[in-house]
């Protein structure tokens, strides 16, 4: 199988533009590189951390053990994580791999502190909805310069948070000259073609809406930015049986980056809230410098969850009810946010809700939401006339629902700063 992005799809697929470079020779350093495309199963990819220009590598505890939360349970077969040096090719590239890593001497864009005057990483913004990148970002010290977002109650949100930072709606129409440099792109792209939430098949990045990664990497290719960031839901992992992942991974290496990936859960980060995303690094300094911003040096206490004694059974904490009769009881653990409506029937919120005695039960409202994503209380609600709060419902719970957790996105900010 011809695992190259424009030949991934069958015949059904509608016609991709052309993102990636020609398979023809490359040069690094004054000297000429052959691009070869090594042999691979799709079966590989659960194996895989990084990629160094194709060669794939166990990012993880040196025991190697697997990680929790992370996409396959066994480190990669003997031999599959080996880079093959070869004296003829210039040092940094691998033998027998679909691209070469370029050392870039690109100063990182910058922009000086408003009251220390010292120099302040930048991130721009795609897909942003309510800003749950940008406002992790921001609480580690960048600066958001840019933010493209179509929904129009999320633009709302953005102006009332960041007015004068200049926004695009559509990333169709977005040309490459539009964007500020920037230190970080940040882009969660739409999941609902991936997202094993949908009933049914998934047309995965056949879809309208998930497809709109191709505009997103269109860009990338043209302005090539230090660091890239995505996220998305963890269906992304198995859409097309892991095409998909496959076809984001392999353009982002086909561009000049190192790659990493990782599944974080919002849990481990300060909200009680089960949410499982896989998070995608682009590093211009190649794949350990990808792999350092999703993973620590050494295995910590907060993957593990602490074991009971004299061999008896743990206590799912989706059972564990915490509370009092007053203001209700609610699961220690909540389920998945998703994007629902504001309607008080069927099962959007039947997951999650508070519990009080003589049966009685509501759901979260959207300030529990917001709390549950990191958010600053009232951040959905935006400058409005006080009468068209009651509308703001649904709204409001949608994009809690598509947001990134901040403390989530805070944690990656400072791990990109330690890059820097």
């Amino acid at each position: 199988m011809d695992p190259r992005p424009s030949r991934a799809f069958d015949g059904k697929s509608r016609a991709r533009p052309n993102l990636l470079p020609p398979p023809i020779s490359r040069y690094h350093d004054g000297k000429q590189i052959i691009r070869s495309h090594r042999p691979f199963t799709w079966a590989e990819y659960p194996l895989i951390g990084t990629f160094a220009g194709g060669a794939p590598t166990w990012w993880g505890c040196g025991c190697g053990a697997p990680r929790a939360g992370f996409p396959g349970a066994t480190p990669a077969p003997k031999g599959s994580s080996v880079t093959r040096g070869n004296p003829e090719l210039s040092q940094g590239a691998t033998q027998n791999c679909f691209v070469r890593h370029h050392p870039r001497t690109k100063v990182y864009p910058m922009i000086p502190d408003a009251e220390t005057n010292s120099p302040r990483p930048t991130v721009a913004s795609f897909f942003a909805g309510i800003g749950g990148f940008d406002l992790g970002f921001e609480q580690a010290g960048f600066e958001t310069v840019w933010q493209c977002e179509i929904n129009s109650f999320c633009l709302e949100v953005l102006d009332q948070h960041w007015p004068k930072v200049p926004k695009a709606t559509d990333i169709r129409k977005v040309q490459p000259d539009d964007i500020p440099d920037a230190t970080v792109w940040t882009g969660g792209f739409p999941c609902q073609d991936v997202s094993l939430a949908r009933m049914g098949p998934r047309d995965g990045l056949n879809g309208a809406q998930s497809g709109l990664f191709f505009d997103f990497a269109r860009l990338i290719a043209d302005r090539s930015p230090p660091f890239v960031l995505i996220e998305n839901v963890g269906g992304l992992l198995s859409s097309h049986q892991g095409r998909d992942f496959a076809i984001v991974i392999r353009t982002l290496a086909e561009l000049g980056y190192g790659v990493a990936w990782r599944v974080l859960n919002s849990r481990y980060f300060g909200v009680p809230q089960n949410r499982n995303r896989v998070f995608i690094v682009g590093s211009d300094r190649g794949p350990k410098s990808a792999g350092a911003v999703l993973f620590e040096p050494k295995c910590g206490d907060r993957y593990t969850e602490k074991g009971t004694t004299n061999g008896a059974k743990s206590v799912s904490p989706f059972k564990i009810r915490v509370g009092n009769p007053k203001q209700g009881y609610v699961k220690k653990l909540a389920h998945c946010l998703y994007a629902e409506s504001g309607r008080h029937t069927g099962t959007d919120w039947s997951r999650n809700y508070i519990a009080y005695p003589k049966g009685r039960v509501r759901r979260l409202t959207p300030l529990e939401a917001e709390r549950l994503q990191g958010f600053p209380d009232y951040w959905t609600v935006p400058n409005r006339n006080p009468d068209d709060l009651d509308k703001l419902d649904s709204p409001r719970y949608h994009s809690c629902g598509n947001a990134v957790t901040v403390n989530v996105a805070n944690w990656i900010a400072n791990r990109f700063l330690l890059q820097l």
